[in-house]
């Protein structure tokens, strides 16, 4: 069994992208059975030069080996000038996902204390992510991390739209 406290948290390089899309079609299955009516079955969503972009670092949770075996994609988000808002900063957990061979191990408590560290080292007083409402086990592990329901958005389906 691998030990968290073997596991490390590096920023991701253009070779561990082939790893990082497979992760990521984990979260899009994940998606896709709680929502197929929102979720496509595996979409190749994140651009494959996204290493490079510094608001939206990328980073690979690896074993002693360095296998990846997590990544966490963050987002530091500005808001100015809004009417209605207070000029405000913050960072983004854009994505999380822990290899299913390796979850309920500590490593996605571990990526998520990462993000926390990293908003505090670049002064970012609070840090946001969206989850689905379905997915109770990311609802219950953002929970017991302390994560707030900030707001909610509400659906409706159209009845005569939805049965065509």
């Amino acid at each position: 069994m691998l030990n968290v406290t073997d596991i490390t948290i590096r920023p991701a390089k253009e070779p561990d992208i082939p790893a990082i899309k497979d992760l990521l079609s984990q979260i899009v299955q994940v998606h896709h059975a709680l929502r197929p009516d929102i979720f496509r079955q595996f979409h190749d969503s994140k651009q494959s030069t996204f290493c490079e972009d510094a608001d939206s670092p990328v980073f690979v949770a690896v074993d002693l080996q360095d296998n990846i075996v997590g990544c966490i994609w963050l987002v530091v988000r500005h808001e100015r000038d809004n009417s209605l808002k207070i000029d405000r900063d913050w960072l983004v957990i854009d994505d999380i996902c822990v290899d299913e061979k390796y979850r309920r191990c500590g490593i996605g408590q571990k990526m998520v204390g990462f993000a926390v560290s990293f908003a505090r080292q670049m002064s970012l007083p609070r840090v946001e992510l969206n989850v689905y409402n379905d997915n109770l086990n990311a609802v219950k592990f953002y929970e017991r991390y302390g994560f707030k329901t900030q707001k909610r958005v509400m659906e409706f389906d159209v009845p005569a739209l939805r049965e065509q």
